[in-house]
């Protein structure tokens, strides 16, 4: 006893120590921005539109525009570029390779690289491609794969790879298409994108509540003889088992329409989508619809580009922002996931004058649990302990263990397997999944009392009175050895797997609300349950 009084003693003052400290972090995500070496294509300047993306662990920047001469806004001519550079722990380095000089095409990143599709160029008489090709690194250097063309030339669009299609949207008209990668060779079109044309818009694949799909956020139309210029203020996606396009709720954040215009959109975690970059709306829209002669000369805070990281959560269709830094304050930028950060790389700081900045943006996490609830659940995992020493005290035999010496009244053992039945996958796996989809599930929980009462009023008493310990015990009786052992193997990979899902479910729980490494949870959770 003395000893138990101990480790009580010692357990309370471990918690204790780590609540106070647990007190002290940060209890909310922390972003923080950093500048990188900046990328100066010609006269010290950026390019715009570039593509981009990641190629063996490295950022990549290829081709893009800028006015490396005159400024727009005193007439100068756009120029195009076919460089890549590549972000090495040096600096940036320029590849040997060129591609044709174009911008304003589609980036999208698959396992080998990146995959380049369309795009606009200088060239009068081909001012548009339908040329897709994929950016891959062999021996070191950077070398380009044809890909079979689009069918249509296009650009200012987006796309995304879902692990298995690379799709591709937007830009001067409502069309859509996928190409099966890596094997496909031709382009499937896909049911048009509704409403009016989204030039400029941002798009990413990421999970949603039943498996991917292709989101597409923001863009604008531009003025007709018959329309005024439009601003999206959604975003729409592609569902592909049902084969349709959908509309995302509004962009809105803060109270605040937003324009998703020359953003970039990443995927991040399981369900989340962050947009960086990208114009005002309301700022965009009037220039569009009231052309102004001055409109180039403004100073870049009068444009008032978008500064902060927009969250779109795909489960909860539901908007939300994150930080400022005038490092996002750009449009037509390259936004790059390099793992451990993400970069913002070029862009324009306002129509036609592009940055040869490079700013990198990290999100840690930090939690406070808080010494009273480190205390809690502390208790908790003890009182396991104790109620396992406690009852291996009063065990003598395998009947003790399996029936509990058929002491246990009817209302604990109700109890006990009401108890079984329930794990993880009861209290957080079903909630969510009806949450995110619907209530299929809800008719396997009412069978549960469907079945109760033939179970209770027939199967129980016949097997009470045969005194078995367990059910494979029956099936020895009932048929023979091979047929216990087969059924006792199934049911054993069965558990494994099924007890793999459940201690994983509440250590995701666990690490997220206290910061334990979720490795540490689970082997945590199993130790105390098989000493239990």
């Amino acid at each position: 006893m003395k000893n138990v009084r101990t480790l009580c003693l010692l357990w309370a003052l471990i918690l204790t120590v780590i609540g106070m400290k647990a007190q002290n972090d940060n209890k909310f995500n922390k972003v923080t921005y950093s500048n990188m070496p900046g990328l100066a294509v010609s006269a010290g300047q950026g390019v715009s539109a570039p593509f981009t993306g990641m190629i063996n662990g490295e950022a990549v920047i290829a081709g893009g525009c800028n006015f490396p001469d005159t400024p727009a806004a005193e007439g100068g001519t756009k120029v195009f570029y076919g460089n890549i550079y590549r972000l090495t722990e040096k600096g940036w380095n320029e590849e040997p390779l060129k591609i044709r000089p174009s911008a304003y095409g589609v980036s999208v990143q698959v396992p080998e690289g990146i995959v380049c599709i369309g795009g606009q160029t200088a060239d009068s008489l081909n001012p548009v491609l339908s040329d897709v090709f994929l950016l891959s690194s062999e021996n070191g250097k950077i070398n380009s794969t044809e890909l079979p063309s689009l069918p249509v030339s296009i650009h200012s669009a987006a796309g995304g790879f879902d692990g298995k299609y690379i799709y591709i949207a937007g830009g001067e008209h409502n069309a859509a298409y996928r190409l099966p990668y890596p094997e496909g060779r031709n382009w499937e079109e896909l049911p048009s994108i509704p409403g009016r044309p989204r030039i400029q818009p941002a798009g990413v694949v990421q999970n949603a509540a039943v498996g991917n799909h292709f989101y597409l956020f923001g863009g604008f139309a531009p003025r007709t003889a018959a329309d005024t210029a439009y601003v999206h203020t959604d975003g729409v996606y592609f569902d592909a088992r049902k084969n349709c396009w959908k509309n995302t709720s509004p962009i809105v954040a803060d109270g605040t329409q937003r324009a998703v215009v020359g953003a970039s959109a990443l995927s991040s975690g399981v369900a989340h989508v962050v947009i960086a970059g990208g114009v005002n709306r309301q700022v965009f829209l009037d220039a569009l619809n009231r052309p102004q002669t001055d409109y180039l000369t403004h100073p870049a805070e009068w444009y008032r580009f978008n500064d902060e990281l927009l969250i779109y959560q795909t489960i909860t269709d539901a908007w939300a922002t994150e930080s400022k830094h005038e490092g996002l304050a750009r449009a037509g930028g390259a936004f790059i996931d390099c793992g451990d950060k993400w970069l913002m790389i070029g862009g324009e700081t306002k129509p036609g004058i592009r940055s040869d900045r490079v700013t990198a943006v990290s999100l840690s996490t930090r939690v406070s649990f808080g010494w009273l609830n480190w205390t809690v659940l502390g208790l908790y995992l003890l009182g396991m302990l104790g109620l396992g020493y406690y009852f291996m005290l009063r065990e003598s035999s395998s009947e003790d263990f399996f029936k509990g010496g058929g002491r246990i009244p009817w209302w604990a053992a109700g109890i006990s397997i009401y108890a079984t039945m329930l794990s993880a996958i009861t209290y957080m796996a079903i909630p969510a999944k009806a949450y995110a989809t619907d209530w299929t599930y809800y008719p396997m929980l009412v069978t549960i009392l469907v079945v109760s009462f033939p179970v209770i009023r027939y199967y129980l008493p016949y097997f009470r009175r045969l005194n078995l310990t367990s059910a494979y015990e029956y099936l020895e009786y009932r048929f023979n050895t091979l047929t216990r052992l087969t059924a006792s193997a199934l049911f054993i990979t069965f558990m494994v797997a099924r007890t793999a899902l459940v201690l994983y479910l509440p250590s995701l729980a666990l690490t997220a609300v206290t910061g334990i490494d979720i490795y540490l949870c689970i082997v945590l959770m199993g130790a105390i349950t098989i000493v239990y």
